[in-house]
């Protein structure tokens, strides 16, 4: 299961305009999300506003068993006994997002943000308004 927003879909110009959340939702570029934010020593919940949603390609270091006759270039040591892999590069979309927070669970926090945040993106949730 992916935790985090994942498979952005670009427009024709190349922006990211939606990604899917880690429930499998698909949020868009003005939906609104719930999302916790850091308050004092806790943190609560908030609703707000997708302004914009940003990936970068990065590399990620995967291990696989060797084919047949291919040799191993990586050995896993703490295996019982010892397992020979082989080290191979892939990609992934490291996603984030950009929300204007419009409510809070905390009563004292009256109105909505001007501006956006860049806020985690491991806990955004599309929500069903």
């Amino acid at each position: 299961m992916i935790q985090f927003p994942h498979s952005p879909q670009r427009d024709d110009k190349g922006r990211v305009i939606s990604a899917v959340d880690w429930l499998g939702n698909r949020f868009h570029v003005g939906d609104h999300v719930l999302y916790s934010i850091h308050h004092g020593d806790t943190h609560m919940m908030a609703l707000g506003e997708v302004l914009q949603i940003k990936a970068v390609m990065r590399p990620a270091k995967k291990y696989r068993d060797p084919e047949p006759g291919e040799q191993p270039d990586f050995v896993n040591d703490l295996a019982d006994p010892p397992i020979g892999l082989v080290k191979y590069t892939t990609f992934y979309d490291e996603v984030t997002v950009r929300v204007r927070t419009l409510r809070t669970a905390d009563p004292y926090c009256k109105g909505e943000r001007k501006g956006g945040a860049w806020v985690n993106p491991n806990n955004i949730t599309k929500a069903q308004i």
